[in-house]
């Protein structure tokens, strides 16, 4: 059933937003923006003849404006990393539409898998990270309905199925930035531990 990870996910994170952030205004944001989300979900929206989900629209406004607010040069760098991953997205859902075989798991889920592994190796802030790659996945989503708008078949935009893959691969952003953090402290513990042994023994 599409939308099912989406809304399990995003309660699931606006619980955590809630009740176990930090109170911030960043908390504060994030709950918000994940709550106004889902609540849009439901809702279309007619533009240029096309169905667009109005959660669709909402996530336009807060990836551009979040992106916005980068210097220049960050910019430009994650501008043209946004378009690789939405070339990535375009791409591989095209080679799935005409030739299905080779999508041998869920198709959400092997998407979800590629667009992670391109953030991951073009950005190592991981809130960047989740901004780039809903921005990417946004614009890949836009390009690949017009295109197939441009062969006569009309498929909505932002779609709750979207909106799962996207969620699938949020969640595979932080699962891979909690190893990175578990490793980064399981370095500094052992570290630490050598220091103080070194010390023993120089006396």
């Amino acid at each position: 059933m599409d939308g099912i990870y989406f809304y399990w996910i995003g309660w699931g994170a606006w619980v955590i937003a809630t009740f176990f952030m930090a109170k911030t205004k960043s908390r504060m944001y994030t709950a918000i923006v994940i709550l106004v989300t889902i609540a849009l979900s439901i809702t279309e929206l007619r533009i240029f003849g096309y169905e667009v989900s109005a959660a669709f629209v909402f996530s336009v406004i807060i990836g551009y404006f979040l992106l916005s607010k980068l210097a220049f040069l960050k910019l430009l760098y994650y501008f043209i990393t946004c378009i690789i991953l939405a070339f990535a997205y375009v791409s591989f859902s095209l080679f799935a539409l005409y030739d299905p075989v080779w999508v041998i798991f869920d198709y959400s889920l092997m998407l979800a898998t590629t667009l992670v592994v391109l953030t991951l190796f073009l950005v190592k802030d991981q809130y960047l990270r989740v901004v780039s790659l809903t921005v990417g996945a946004i614009q890949g989503e836009v390009v690949y309905s017009v295109v197939l708008h441009s062969i006569y078949y009309q498929k909505p935009i932002g779609t709750l199925a979207f909106f799962d893959m996207l969620a699938i691969a949020i969640i595979f952003t932080y699962l891979w930035y909690s190893f990175e953090l578990f490793v980064e402290y399981t370095d500094s513990y052992f570290k630490k531990k050598q220091r103080k042994k070194d010390v023993v023994i120089n006396g």
